[in-house]
């Protein structure tokens, strides 16, 4: 076998290959019309994300730090907020939990499958911080559909 000599590729030749390895390097940034098509559009909603959650951040730690704001209620308070947009939301068909709200299956049946009660059962007991309990969006349309089956 004869070894042969590695050679430096011409300019024209290199940026072709760096694009063929990155493909967001060979596309020029998204017009509005195809903004939602690349990933132009991942790394926008990633950017907005990590912005807000650096703004929650500085309020928590401007107004105390985490725990002296769990301890006072403000966390569960935003928490509860939070959570009963989200609901409405889910209520009035906005934000979509396909099979649930959006195209469910009549013919699917859940009173025989449950291996437990999937519903939260409240346990009322004295604690120095007020829990954050989690709740299903769907709960309510779950036991309608429980009662009816």
């Amino acid at each position: 076998r004869a070894r042969q000599r590695l050679q430096v590729p011409p300019p024209k030749h290199r940026r072709s290959g760096a694009s063929s390895r990155n493909p967001s390097a060979r596309r020029p940034p998204p017009g509005p019309a195809e903004a939602p098509d690349g990933p132009y559009y991942i790394e926008s909603l990633t950017d907005q994300i990590s912005n807000k959650a650096l703004i929650v951040f500085k309020d928590i730690e401007k107004n105390g730090g985490f725990l002296a704001q769990l301890k006072s209620g403000t966390i569960q308070r935003k928490i509860k907020e939070s959570a009963a947009k989200e609901q409405q939301q889910f209520e009035e068909g906005k934000l979509v939990l396909l099979g649930t709200n959006k195209y469910p299956n009549p013919n699917d049946k859940m009173k025989n499958d449950l291996e437990k009660h999937p519903f939260i059962k409240k346990e009322v007991r004295k604690t120095l911080i007020e829990p954050i309990i989690k709740r299903r969006l769907s709960e309510q349309l779950e036991m309608n559909r429980l009662k009816e089956e």
